[in-house]
């Protein structure tokens, strides 16, 4: 039996850069494993229809079963919520939140504590300060730097609207009065607050409020697939995917931060997995770091880490177990929180696949593929058959 690798790069296509001689960071990165795999490959660009901003958790809801109308809503709330291994409440709504910094023009972009204990002691002091002024068992639920979960002891609704798009006005219209009101509490706590004091005097962006991504109660549950899958990821948001939907899941650490020359995964139990699984699905967060935006340069280098820690040992993996298929594929462009969406290149690799002499992985080489343009549903039953 033919084993696949799904692997979603969050916002790895792009537009041309001035500064790289009008070539996209995927063009001028080096990237030799997804070379070589386009060279024996078959390529093509992958068309969305996703409305949401954030299409590469949409790709990857799809991947995993969820239809197309409903993976870009997925709930990412509760999954959060499920990645810190806190039981489904229905009766309670849950908040995937990030930390926010603002402009002059009410622009706001995500911004991250300096450290670890920096995000325990805002989020204690938030805590407090939020259950003192609504008089109710709120709780904030660390998930990562810059992220948490605030978990609210009633149901409401949070509006479609209002989850998406960082260049929003930083208050909301269409929030419930009582969460519009706790918000803007939080945003006069935050701005007395002594680390923002600090970060000011250190010439560091203040933490000066809260952006609520996607709330919602209880779990949510995809189509039957009636094959096998585990996923991959360095996200907590993906282990909560998987703990929700009863999935295999292997960490990985974040190619981006690594010091030393290792892969990024553990290729032993990536393995394993593997051979109880039919298909295991990676999700690599975006090349390049929230706040601020990193140039063009910096993406570039990021790639090829991608390519060097993920893509490399998984080359090498292909080669010990010989049936082994692979689709790499770009989840999306947020590069300096530019609103355009570019080309998102495909490539399949593999048992199987017939070469097409595609140059390289890219949004240029990608549109000359074999495979054309296609919906993801049709990309995805080309790979699975």
């Amino acid at each position: 039996m033919v084993k696949r690798i799904i692997l979603l790069l969050d916002a790895a296509a792009d537009f041309p850069f001035e500064e790289l001689g009008n070539r996209t960071p995927l063009q001028l990165a080096r990237m030799p494993t997804a070379r070589q795999w386009a060279e024996q490959g078959c390529g093509g660009v992958l068309r969305l229809q996703h409305s949401s901003t954030d299409a590469s958790r949409a790709l990857l809801g799809e991947c995993c079963g969820f239809p197309q109308l409903k993976a870009q809503s997925i709930k990412w709330g509760p999954v959060a919520a499920r990645g810190l291994g806190l039981s489904p409440q229905s009766s309670r709504t849950r908040m995937l939140c990030q930390f926010v910094t603002y402009n002059e023009q009410d622009e706001r972009f995500p911004e991250r504590p300096s450290s670890d204990e920096e995000q325990e002691q805002l989020l204690s002091d938030l805590e407090g300060a939020l259950r003192d002024y609504s008089g109710k068992d709120v709780k904030l639920h660390s998930l990562q730097r810059g992220r948490f979960v605030l978990d609210w002891p009633e149901q409401i609704e949070i509006p479609e609207r209002e989850k998406t798009g960082w260049r929003r006005s930083l208050r909301p219209t269409k929030f419930p009065v009582e969460l519009k009101n706790l918000l803007q509490h939080a945003e006069e706590v935050l701005e007395a607050h002594s680390i923002n004091i600090v970060r000011l005097d250190l010439g560091e962006n203040p933490l000066q409020g809260i952006w609520v991504w996607s709330g919602g109660s209880g779990d949510m549950f995809p189509d039957q697939l009636g094959f096998s899958q585990a996923l991959c990821s360095p996200d907590p948001l993906v282990k909560g995917l998987a703990s929700m939907l009863g999935l295999p899941f292997v960490s990985m650490k974040e190619p981006y931060l690594q010091k030393d020359e290792f892969a990024a995964m553990d290729l032993s139990r990536v393995h394993d997995v593997l051979r109880s699984s039919e298909e295991l699905v990676f999700w690599i967060p975006a090349p390049y770091s929230t706040s601020p935006f990193q140039d063009a340069e910096q993406k570039v280098r990021m790639l090829d880490a991608v390519d060097f820690r993920v893509l490399t040992p998984l080359a090498e993996l292909a080669d010990r177990m010989g049936s082994l298929r692979i689709l790499l594929m770009s989840a999306g462009l947020r590069h300096r929180g530019r609103p355009e969406k570019g080309l998102l290149p495909f490539l399949l690799w593999g048992e199987g696949v017939e070469a097409d002499s595609q140059k390289a992985w890219n949004e240029a080489d990608s549109r000359e593929g074999g495979l054309g343009q296609l919906r993801l549903p049709a990309l995805l039953e080309r790979f699975r058959e």
